[in-house]
């Protein structure tokens, strides 16, 4: 930069009579870099003050060498900066003669055939570097305008629409992974469009239009930086999470492939599990069971663990909870203040819903046909204040456990005010393996409800 060369130049030439070799030096750089100086008004102000300085030291006691080299310099300057580019090989004295005849001819036509070229001027190929990286920039930008209306376009969460879009963006780029990496750049770094697109990223990989290795590829450079970007943008964190918690709970084609988190070291690509898994949670607990169902022998592979070995490790992330030690901590102090049956009840009402889904599979297992005659009174009770998704989790999980029938799904339905619109939700979501057999006892429950 122009800072530097003035540093330089004036640590050179500070003192009264400088050495030679640092005069040298200075025309020597001189030389390389005056035609780039000369281009801005800055550098050519410098520049100015550095010709000065050397045309004043070309009138003391150097040697000619040294005269000749400032000399020379000067001239060139005024010359433009353009210089004899001389043949670098060595020629035969026969060439030598035929190259002088040839010169001669030239010059008495008026032709000068001495090739000449700016001193300091750029090499080519760094030229063609800066000019090429130009022409990426811009294409760059183009895509980012057509990857943000493809965005726009989505916020009504069409599919097809997306698809068509795609389709049309991916025709003029090079394979896939440039404009999925524009889509990982944009939900990165733009809050607004965090939610999108991460969706859209879901959506394509679901429809085949973006392969595993593609997402690997495209998500590697956030992903490396991920802990960084972490503190300096929060929702590059949550970005990251949407994706792998969607494609968790829904690869699409075939099984979750941990390819994509490569670009983490082990433990972050764990802690990242870990929060995508947590986000599913919130969902609820048929979609983190789902999740896991589907991708629990491809995790203990990947995390190199057992299947106690994963539990003992999703327990104390906080993903998965032991009901027992959710809730004794809490009848405990509840104890210690005094025993209240209202104060034990209120700590099992606020227990997580894991703990309902085993209370209610204990009373069923244990109370077999009588439950809904000894207990509907305790579970109407205990029930009534979890959200009614975890209730129908754990419906559909008792039903499954002790192979409830039509009717004792029904008695439990109307036991627990499950209506008809629960239920279907509960069709239209996500369904694991072992849930598909209630499926058909589940539409035979809609049409008694």
């Amino acid at each position: 930069t122009q800072k530097i060369v003035r540093f330089v130049v004036s640590q050179l030439l500070a003192c009264e009579r400088p050495e030679e070799h640092y005069v040298e030096c200075v025309t020597a750089l001189l030389r390389s870099i005056g035609a780039t100086l000369e281009a801005s008004d800055a550098g050519k102000r410098h520049l100015r003050h550095y010709m000065l300085r050397l045309s004043e030291l070309s009138g003391k006691t150097y040697p000619p060498r040294i005269k000749f080299q400032i000399q020379n310099l000067l001239e060139l300057q005024q010359n433009g900066w353009l210089g004899k580019d001389h043949a670098e090989r060595a020629r035969t004295r026969q060439e030598v003669r035929q190259d002088a005849v040839r010169e001669r001819r030239a010059l008495a036509h008026g032709a000068n055939p001495t090739r000449r070229r700016v001193a300091g001027e750029r090499p080519q190929y760094i030229l063609d570097q800066m000019e090429d990286e130009r022409r990426q920039t811009e294409r760059r930008a183009v895509l980012m305008a057509e990857v943000r209306q493809l965005l726009g376009d989505f916020e009504g969460r069409n599919m097809e629409l997306l698809e068509r879009n795609w389709t049309r963006i991916t025709l003029d780029v090079p394979g896939v992974v440039p404009v999925v990496g524009v889509l990982i750049d944009l939900g990165v770094a733009d809050p607004t469009l965090c939610d999108v697109a991460a969706m859209a990223v879901t959506g394509l990989m679901r429809r085949g239009q973006v392969s595993w290795s593609d997402l690997a590829e495209a998500m590697s450079p956030t992903l490396w930086q991920l802990d960084h970007l972490r503190t300096v943008k929060p929702q590059a964190d949550v970005f990251c999470q949407t994706i792998v918690a969607q494609l968790l709970m829904d690869p699409g084609v075939g099984q979750f492939d941990f390819c994509i988190l490569e670009g983490l070291p082990h433990q972050s690509s764990f802690n990242l599990l870990c929060r995508a898994l947590l986000l599913l949670k919130r969902l609820g607990m048929k979609a983190l069971r789902f999740a896991l169902q589907m991708s629990s022998t491809s995790l203990m592979k990947f995390l190199g663990l057992d299947a106690k070995g994963l539990h003992d490790c999703l327990v104390s992330s906080g993903v998965l909870t032991d009901p027992l030690k959710d809730v004794m901590p809490k009848v405990r102090a509840a104890l210690s203040c005094g025993f209240s049956v209202e104060l034990v009840e209120s700590c099992f009402e606020q227990a997580s819903d894991g703990f309902a889904m085993q209370l209610l599979s204990e009373v069923v297992a244990v109370l077999k046909l009588d439950w809904h005659i000894d207990a509907s009174g305790f579970l109407r009770h205990f029930m009534s204040r979890h959200p009614k998704t975890d209730i129908v989790d754990a419906l559909i999980f008792v039903s499954c456990v002790h192979r409830l029938n039509h009717e004792e799904v029904v008695r439990l339905c109307q036991l627990l005010d499950i209506a008809k619109e629960d239920l279907l939700r509960w069709l239209r979501e996500p369904i694991v393996s072992s849930e598909k057999c209630m499926m058909p006892v589940i539409r035979d429950v809609l049409a008694s409800l």
